[in-house]
């Protein structure tokens, strides 16, 4: 229940009683429709009796005089004629006052003006209530908004606190294993770390200088699902030289229809995280647009999964190799394969013992090269090193990768 103002709830409800109980008084007072005049009233004679006169005791007794009886034969005045004086045993009449059919209608008039003020009042009161109860609600709105800010401000204050432990935390575990077994590994990785620094700013600077009007290759080893310093590098790799609002094609044509969202979504978020502040589209490659999808993209990037099925449906582009001037193409697994010239069949697989790709590079490729999982079948393997001699096969095991300009 809602909880009453006393304040409020007195002085209103006490106005609102006087205004309805007002034309009951009214009608009360004239109800009976007369009112005597006070002169015209009987005097008291209980208090002082008269006085008997001795005069008249004397006298002998004599039949009193019958008083003369006078009946009014209407309520309107009769004129009277003039003659001599009446005489004084006369009992005058006193005079009555009727109410009119005038005076009653004001009455009930009154009556009726008092209760719709009364009703006016009433609803005026609900109206402020209602009124009061809107800036409530205004004012604790307002507070829920600036809750809200204040909580985004929390969150943003925590998170600094958060990268400022860190920070302290390192340091002070740096001084702590000073000295220790635990100090000079943290000592070597830091080394290890500055020369990957080194190393990829030549890399930078060597790409920089490849001649335009060629095509960057990447392959990959496979599981590029796994979350590795290798694959985040991979991942990196392929956003290198797409340009600020570039596109990315993502083709899962190796893939079960059911999975492709699932994989879209996870690459993209995946490489997302390595593009370096750069604002990148991702495409989902489809067979209907495949060839209009390569030609607006800036990188394609083929993901694994059955490589028959993946080869079947990229045998239907004839001119995708000749549309990949100036981009970059990265195939994992069955996608390597399919850039590849060569490929062997692994231990899930029956078949030949060596697959043809389409050739995008004239190199014979091998994946998941020596995998406890999914290895090459050895007699493939043997057979895919001896087709060219002169042909070092590219064997990438588990998560490693390897950039072929062409």
């Amino acid at each position: 229940m809602k909880e009453i103002n006393p304040e409020k709830f007195g002085i209103g409800s006490l106005i609102f009683l006087l205004i309805i109980l007002f034309p009951f008084f009214v009608l009360a007072q004239g109800s009976d429709g007369t009112t005597m005049d006070p002169a015209l009233l009987p005097a008291d004679t209980s208090a002082n009796p008269p006085k008997p006169n001795p005069a008249s005791a004397a006298t002998p007794a004599t039949s009193p005089k019958p008083t003369p009886k006078i009946t009014p034969k209407s309520l309107t005045p009769v004129p009277i004629a003039t003659g001599p004086a009446a005489p004084e045993d006369t009992v005058p009449i006193p005079s009555l006052t009727i109410p009119s059919a005038g005076n009653s209608k004001n009455i009930i008039i009154g009556a009726i003006l008092a209760a719709g003020a009364a009703l006016l009042a009433f609803f005026g009161l609900n109206m402020r209530k209602k009124k009061e109860d809107q800036q409530d609600d205004k004012k604790c709105l307002n507070f829920k908004k600036l809750m809200e800010e204040k909580m985004e401000e929390l969150t943003d204050l925590k998170g600094q606190l958060a990268n400022l432990a860190k920070e302290k935390g390192k340091g002070v575990v740096k001084i702590a294993i000073s000295g220790t077994k635990a100090g000079d590994v943290l000592i070597f990785i830091e080394k290890r770390q500055k020369e990957y620094d080194k190393l990829k700013e030549l890399y930078e600077k060597c790409i920089a200088g490849i001649p335009k009007g060629k095509t960057k290759f990447i392959l990959h080893g496979g599981y590029t699902r796994t979350d590795n310093e290798m694959n985040r590098s991979f991942f990196e790799e392929i956003t290198r030289d797409v340009p600020d609002g570039g596109t990315i094609l993502l083709c899962y044509f190796a893939s079960q229809e059911e999975d492709v969202q699932k994989k879209f979504q996870e690459d993209s978020i995946s490489i997302k995280k390595q593009t370096h502040s750069k604002n990148l589209k991702f495409l989902l490659a489809t067979e209907e647009n495949f060839m209009d999808q390569v030609k607006k993209a800036s990188a394609i990037y083929i993901r694994g999964g059955s490589t028959p099925k993946l080869l079947e449906t990229l045998n239907k582009y004839p001119d995708f190799k000749n549309n990949l001037k100036n981009k970059t193409v990265a195939g994992s697994s069955a996608g390597a394969y399919a850039i590849g010239n060569h490929s062997p069949f692994h231990s899930d697989e029956t078949g030949e013992e060596v697959r043809q790709g389409l050739g995008l590079l004239p190199l014979p490729i091998a994946c998941h090269y020596e995998s406890e999982s999914l290895a090459p079948n050895k007699r493939s393997l043997t057979r895919l090193k001896s087709l060219d001699p002169k042909l070092e096969p590219i064997l990438l095991k588990d998560f490693e990768w390897k950039i072929i300009n062409k």
